[in-house]
């Protein structure tokens, strides 16, 4: 977690009050995934390669299930939408294995966004074009959607 390599950042209302003055501030945290981010291996600011770094690190780690969070503002690049089609590449019984997180909150930066505007049944279809297995989890309380998510990551990793 980010306390345990930033000690001086702690999880308390001083740590947080620490973390919100530096971030994205001169000298500061970035406002994006950056090398200094613990965990990280992709550089945020441009987006639309989340998927191929994802893959990437499947493919390098044949145990690794690898989470990649995709932002709908992200999920409407060029570069995105060709990621998608890694999944043709990969075997997971033999390379890692990849799980992408659509986060479809239904804006991008300052505009909506296309995925969140069709209908749930055109959206299914389109990842089952791609040859995904789409489960959704919506709503808007931490914890039921942090129980639903797990319960999705279950079957999905079964």
């Amino acid at each position: 977690t980010y306390s345990e390599v930033y000690p001086n950042i702690g999880q308390d209302a001083e740590g947080m009050k620490r973390l919100f003055k530096q971030f994205s501030f001169p000298g500061g945290i970035p406002s994006h995934v950056a090398p200094e981010t613990p965990g990280s291996i992709h550089e945020g600011g441009e987006l639309g390669y989340a998927l191929s770094h994802a893959y990437g690190a499947a493919f390098d780690n044949p145990n690794l299930i690898v989470a990649c969070v995709v932002g709908d503002g992200e999920a409407e690049t060029g570069p995105l939408a060709t990621g998608w089609h890694g999944n043709k590449f990969l075997n997971p019984a033999r390379d890692g294995c990849v799980l992408p997180i659509l986060h479809l909150n239904g804006y991008k930066i300052a505009n909506p966004c296309f995925l969140a505007r069709i209908p749930r049944d055109e959206l299914r279809k389109f990842f089952e074009g791609m040859g995904y297995t789409p489960y959704f989890v919506e709503g808007s309380d931490p914890e039921n959607v942090h129980q639903q998510l797990a319960g999705v990551l279950n079957t999905a990793v079964a």
